[in-house]
Parts: C-alpha cells; structure tokens; sequence
C-alpha cells in the first residue's frame, strides 16, 4: 500500500465569461491583499480522482477542504466541485450538494469528491455500493472580503489553504448533525469574559470500511452510527484531540498588541496534523471520543490571540496499519482565532482597543502603594500591618466562600458582606489570622512541583500512572494543602512573631508591589494568585488546573522571560526588605508581647523606686522622652584627691 501526501501546482483554467481564475496550490499556504467586496475566484484541481471501484475501496482521493483567514473582517467563501462561479463569487442557487458557502473571519468548506451509488441514505452503504468520482477533476473556489459597518477597516490579507484527503484520512466535519450545511469543518469558538467556548461537529470514514457494507438491503450500515456506537470498543472509530496555540506574548493589561502578520503565520502553522502537533498545546481533556460531548471551555484573556484546531484520528485503520506514519490516518478541522474581544468595534463585544480598566489600574496601583507601605514597616508599624493583611486575607476568603454558596446575593451584596468582614477585622483584629501567604505559597508550591515533575527523569512512568493528571486537579489534594498552609502561618506567629512578621510583610509587600509593576509590563505574575481565586470559584478551571508558570503557555501566554524575570525580581525583593526592615525597624519593634513585657519590666522598677528616698544621691531619675520610660542614675559628687 502506497501513502503519498501531494503538493502541487495546478493548471490556470478560466471562466466562460473571461472571468480571470488564479491557480492555488494544494498542502501551500497562500495570501492576498484584498479590500472590501473584492472577489478572488481560484481553481483547483484533483491529481487523484481514482477510478470507480465497488466498496470497499480507497483509492483516489475522497475530500477537499479549502479554508480562507483575515484577523478582523468577515469572509464569504464558496466552492462548486464540478461548475464554474459566477463573477461575484456565489453558488448562486446551485444544488448544495454540488456548492457550498460559508462565512466568518475563518470560514471553511468541506466536499466529497464524488458519490456512492444505491444508497439508502447519506453516509449508509449496503454490499454492492460504487465508488463514482465525480468526472471533472477541476473545482472553483470564490473568495470575497466584506465590511463592517461599525469598523473603518477597508483591506485586509487573506490567508487560504486547500487541502485533498484520501480515503485513508477521516473527513472533518462529515457527520455534522447540528450545522446549517451537510458537512462542516469549522470550529465554532464564543467568549464570554475569560471563559472561550468550543465547539465543533463529528467526522467521518474517508472512505467506508468493509463492515458498512452489509449484504443485506433492510441492514444498511451508516458509517456516522457504526463510529458513535464503536467508540469505546477496541481498536475503536474515531478520536479527537482539541490543540491551540498562542501569538506572541499577553502584552500588559495596560496596553496589547494586535499583529496581523503574527496570526496568519499562527494559522499557516496549524493547518496540517504535523503542524498542529508541533506548534500546538494539546488541552489536557486527553483524547475525545465521539460519544463525548464536544463542547469545551478554555480559559483565556481577553486580548490575547489564540488558534484553536481538532486533530482527528482514524484509530481503526490506524491499528490496522501501524508501520505506516499515524500522519497518514490523521486529519484537522479548519483553524479558528479570536482575541476574546472585537476588533471591528462591535457595541455587543468588548473593544480589543479599548482593554484598559481604569478601575482596574486603580486598584494595582493602590496594591504598589499598599504593598510599598508592608515591604518598609511592616515590623515597625506592627498592629496596623497584621490589621491590613487579616483584611486582606478574610476580604478575599469571604469573597471566594460567598461566590460558591451565596451566588444568589449577586455582586453587590457579596460586596457588603467583605466590607462587613472588614469592619469587624478591624475592630477586633487579633480574634484569627489568616495570610495571604498560604496562598502564594500554595500555588508556588504546585507550580515548582508540577515543574520538577515534567522535567525529571520518572516523566514517562509518574504520565502513566497519573493518567496525565495535576496532583492538584484532585480536590481532596488541594483543599487539604490548602488547609495546612492556611493553618501553619497562625501557628508560627505564636511561636516566633517577629521573624515570621518581618518575613510575611516583605513576602505580600513584594508582591503587590510588582503585582502593579506587572500591570503596565505584562506578564503571568498576577495569575499566581488569581489562579487560586479561580480554582476555589470556577468549576470549569477546577477541571483544568494545570500549567506552571516557567512553562511556555502559561494561562494562554508565552511570557516567560517576564515570569522569570519576575519571579528572580520577587525572591531578590523579599530578600532586599526583610534587611531593609531589620535595619529601620529593629529599635523601634512594638509587638504585642513585646510591648506587654516592657510595661511589666517598667512597673517592677517603678515599683522599686518607691522604696528609695527622693534625696537619696542614688536614686533612679524617671524620664518620658518620646514616648518611652527612661532612667538615669544620679552619682555623688567625687572627692578631690589629696594633693
């Protein structure tokens, strides 16, 4: 058996009306400059359309997919198998099953290459049934540019790849059952805040397999039923794999950056299943059967660009042949972008220019500030630092708490209720303790463990014997270190407070203060502890708490020269403000029991005074100077010494 992957050029043929077509090759990545309501007519042609051949048979190739990428407007797609199109580029009432069109920033069209005679139904075959390529080899494509009325974009590159599959690779899209098309290709991707939604239809055979051919008439075998109902036998139908890759960097939340150059190289990258398996992250659901349900939630940011593809897999011809590369049994769907937000200003999506909270600022700001005032005196100025951080701390756990049981009171009265919290904390600050450094330390923690884990040598045996998964996607696993780093801190402060205190103030200080630094630089650094709010509050990132932040896309970004950079500049910092407080706090510590053990010692003397005479030219002088109780002892005039 003879596998070959083809790319070629093909012929220039033209339209009856002298319309002018442009060639496009096959498995090539091509572009083009066009502005709105401009119309590119291409041809392709089929190198191998096989001969007519009684099922079962491969030969030939089965599908085409062509699909066509701008980063903002909109894109009108059509193909015809067999006719020519119209100047303008539409099917222009011809029969579906001949043209198809579709819409989208990534618009994409799949077509069989011909047709299964005596069949009783679409995709069900019965013994006897023919193979019949359609006889022209040629296909036209049309390719329009629109506008939109709320953009003042104009041009735009257009970036189109066709692809031919055999009948040994699945068809993407084949078994659509919920599409407005018979088969679809495309990736249906919604946002909605930090959460994308993913979505896409079921595909099919390339080419039946011989047990879709029954002998019987009244037992016709459907290829889309036989893989939904053989799935989890074994060597199983069909299998998906959802892969995504990112652009660039992040950016800062202050300021992104949207570079058209950088997504179409991003989408050329990930149009083959050898490309999808290099430039892509596979997301960590393993692999998805076609009884699953295919829908699936991401996390992402708004802002930052993200290609999405399915690698599907035809497992059974695949188990069948397994010398031959899996590549030759391995298809994928059309790739889908988006920024999480709208480029074209669309008043029912977020602006992609206009992402900078100001409130949001605001806050970061104040965390610098805040954290600025820890880092320095956070030793000297004792009771009002451990108020801030039991605020903090119990502000941040009732809101976590409220947000999972109390979703009813809705954002305001969860609101009321931290700033109640806070009040009471205030009032009473050394009824509990919670830091925020069991927090940051939690997460710290997972991450480095989750890092060793992928780089030591066990990678290959600890995969297989975790199934792949996180020690803290395991709730039992997180909540339990949860809890005894939230217990521990506690414990410490009651044993060696001033360390502990000197130590914890320049950790958080540090912390919030690059945690404002990060919102104008851009990097991961902040999700280290949004992370653990989305963990305790969102089921669907609980699902797939996974990533370190020295990986290459962590939280969908490829900052990790800014996460080690912040990470060295975090440790050096924490270092750099426990001396600076030991040094301008040391004379002045004013701790609880420091200062209950300093008014005892006063009292003992005073009480000592007491008992000496006022006239005594011994007696203990008693001082306020600043604030503090002083002594000084008067001594007697000396003699003179004998001449």
């Amino acid at each position: 058996m003879h596998f070959k992957q083809l790319s070629l050029l093909v012929n220039v043929s033209q339209h009856a009306s002298c319309q002018e077509y442009q060639n496009l090759a096959l498995e090539e990545w091509t572009e083009f400059s066009l502005t709105t309501k401009q119309t590119v007519l291409l041809t392709i042609t089929n190198p191998q359309p096989g001969q007519q051949c009684t099922g079962p048979c491969e030969e030939g190739f089965r599908w085409i997919k062509i699909s066509a990428h701008s980063q903002a407007l909109p894109i009108h797609l059509a193909i015809n198998i067999q006719q020519p199109l119209p100047p303008s580029g539409t099917c222009n009432g011809t029969s579906p099953d001949l043209c198809t069109e579709m819409q989208g920033t990534s618009a994409a069209v799949v077509a069989r290459l011909g047709t299964w005679s005596a069949q009783p139904d679409d995709a069900c075959y019965i013994h006897g049934s023919i193979w019949v390529p359609y006889p022209s080899p040629n296909m036209y494509a049309g390719i329009t540019l629109l506008s939109v009325p709320t953009s003042s974009l104009s041009t735009a590159t257009v970036g189109v790849f066709a692809q031919l599959g055999s009948g040994y690779q699945p068809m993407p899209g084949g078994c659509a059952s919920t599409s407005t098309v018979k088969y679809d290709t495309n990736i249906d991707l919604s946002y909605s805040g930090d959460v994308t939604m993913i979505n896409y239809q079921d595909a099919d055979f390339g080419s039946p397999l011989s047990v879709n051919f029954p002998w019987f008439k009244e037992v016709a075998s459907c290829t889309c039923d036989y893989i939904y109902e053989n799935a989890e036998n074994t060597p199983g139908s069909i299998k998906y794999e959802v892969f995504r890759s990112y652009l660039s960097s992040c950016g800062s939340d202050y300021h992104r950056s949207f570079g058209e150059r950088d997504l179409l190289l991003g989408l050329s990258h990930m149009t083959t299943p050898k490309g999808v398996k290099t430039f892509g992250v596979k997301i960590r659901d393993g692999s998805v059967l076609p009884t699953d349900i295919k829908l699936r939630s991401v996390d992402t940011k708004p802002g930052q660009g993200v290609i999405y593809n399915i690698l599907v897999t035809d497992t059974y011809r695949a188990s069948i042949y397994p010398d031959e590369p899996v590549e030759q049994f391995q298809s994928v769907y059309a790739p889908a972008h988006t920024y999480a937000c709208s480029l074209t200003s669309d008043e029912n999506e977020e602006n992609c220019h206009n992402l900078a909270d100001r409130l949001y600022m605001a806050i970061c700001i104040a965390s610098g500030i805040l954290g600025l005032f820890l880092a320095i005196f956070g030793l000297r100025f004792y009771v009002a630092s451990m108020g801030i951080l039991v605020g903090l701390a119990v502000n941040i756990s009732a809101y976590a708490l409220l947000s999972i049981t109390s979703s009813y009171l809705g954002y305001t009265g969860m609101l009321h209720a931290c700033a109640f919290d806070i009040v009471h904390l205030w009032a009473d600050w050394r009824g509990v303790y919670f830091s925020l450094a069991p927090l940051l330390a939690l997460d710290g923690l997972e991450r480095w463990v989750v890092s060793w884990l992928r780089v030591s040598s066990l990678q290959h045996h600890l995969k297989k014997l975790s199934g792949e998964l996180d020690i803290f996607t395991n709730d039992f696993n997180f909540w339990m270190t949860f809890a005894c780093f939230t217990f521990t801190v506690p414990v410490l402060f009651v044993v060696r407070p001033v360390p502990i205190c000197v130590f914890s103030t320049s950790l958080i200080g540090c912390y919030c203060i690059l945690y404002a630094v990060d919102f104008f630089v851009g990097s991961d650094f902040n999700d280290m502890f949004l992370n653990i709010l989305k963990r305790i509050t969102d089921k669907h990132f609980a699902a797939s708490y996974t990533g370190h932040i020295l990986s290459p896309d962590f939280n969908g970004c490829s900052n990790v020269d800014h996460n080690i950079g912040f990470l060295i500049a975090w440790l050096l910092g924490t270092l750099f403000f426990c001396i600076i407080q030991v040094v301008i706090s040391w004379k002045h510590l004013r701790t609880p029991r420091g200062q209950d053990i300093h008014f005892c010692c006063e009292k003992k003397r005073m009480q000592a005074d007491e008992t000496h005479p006022l006239l005594s030219p011994h007696r203990e002088n008693l001082r306020i100077r600043n604030g503090h109780l002083q002594y000084t002892i008067s001594k007697p005039p000396q003699k003179p010494h004998p001449v």
